[in-house]
């Protein structure tokens, strides 16, 4: 499984080869690996974390299989080595054959145009099923070519004005360090403190944003899982010895994956989290790194970075039944009409 990971045409940074491993013994007893009749919640007759949803349409159930997109990292592939995508068309068919258990496949919010995804579609059309296809979102990133100093000389001047600015008026707060955490075996307290800034951040604020236990513990398995080639790089911004801000990174195949950020609230007038990113993409630069993602929504602090952005898509293919076309007709026909008609 690992060699299907490291041969896929997209990078899988956050795919452990023993969570898919129910997913290919399935495959081998002949298990179906989708169960779509378990849900709601996660369908797993063998284990495998792909969620079969049912709600209702025209008072009827109606079953979606969704793609496990992380809704803030958008990070959502198909793990296929380069030159295997009859695989992705012997899926396609044996869920074709098997229309009553399911309406719709989902696939939310991803990079287009790998191998698998072209494929699935492809053969969905092929074979006279419905599919639809949307643009919607951007995921940022930035290449780090050339040399560091001519990429800051780069940005925008009120953007390199506004950072000398304020490194210099927190420098007057204490002294300024940067700390970088690489060690897997000595990293709990350092997380600790990580999620100790985040939620610090939250009090008083919107908590359906801030990282749940479950999400905490996910993002320290993976700063400290050492089966994958992927490197642990937690920054840490210091002022006066504390740690005051903190980026928690993931290096893979030469890109870095910005999975969270975090500052003391009090020193939000000084761009903390700014400062530490500066200092971060100087260090990716000088180390040969080939591209910084920022992951999550596009924002402004993310586009005095970078003005490079991929467009995200959402797919969806129809399993061909009166209510598949029902929705296929209300998603893709009627409502950009109305759309049209409205002026929007």
């Amino acid at each position: 499984m690992e060699r299907i990971l490291q041969g896929s045409a997209c990078n899988l940074p956050f795919i452990d080869a023993r969570l898919a491993e129910p997913l290919v013994e399935a495959l081998r007893r002949g298990t179906p690996p989708l169960d779509p009749d378990r849900a709601p919640g996660w369908s797993a007759g063998a284990g495998d974390p792909t969620p079969g949803i049912t709600a209702k349409l025209a008072r009827s159930p109606f079953v979606t299989l969704r793609s496990l997109t992380n809704a803030h990292s958008f990070r959502y592939h198909v793990p296929l080595a380069r030159g295997e995508e009859g695989s992705v068309r012997a899926v396609w068919d044996y869920l074709r054959k098997r229309p009553g258990t399911w309406h719709m496949i989902e696939l939310e919010r991803f990079e287009t145009g790998y191998p698998a995804d072209t494929e699935l579609l492809s053969a969905a059309r092929s074979t006279g099923h419905s599919v639809g296809v949307w643009t919607g979102a951007c995921l940022q990133r930035l290449t780090l070519e050339g040399v560091g100093k001519d990429y800051h000389s780069s940005l925008k001047p009120k953007f390199r004005s506004n950072l000398r600015n304020r490194l210099k008026r927190l420098g007057a707060l204490g002294a300024i360090e940067y700390e970088l955490v690489r060690d897997r075996n000595g990293c709990d307290a350092p997380f600790e403190d990580a999620f100790t800034i985040e939620q610090a951040g939250w009090k008083g604020r919107r908590e359906r944003h801030r990282v749940r236990p479950g999400a905490e513990a996910l993002l320290h398995r993976m700063g400290r899982d050492g089966g994958r080639p992927r490197l642990l790089r937690l920054w840490f911004l210091r002022l006066g010895g504390r740690r005051v801000a903190f980026e928690y990174n993931l290096e893979y195949n030469r890109n870095l994956y910005c999975m969270k950020i975090g500052y003391d609230p009090g020193l939000h007038p000084y761009s903390a989290g700014q400062i530490l990113k500066a200092a971060i993409l100087e260090n990716a630069f000088e180390h040969g790194l080939g591209v910084y993602h920022f992951l999550g929504m596009m924002d402004e602090s993310k586009g005095d970075w970078t003005s490079d952005a991929r467009l995200l898509q959402w797919a969806y293919v129809y399993n061909g039944s009166p209510l598949s076309r029902l929705h296929h007709a209300q998603k893709f026909v009627l409502k950009p009409w109305l759309k049209r008609m409205l002026g929007r």
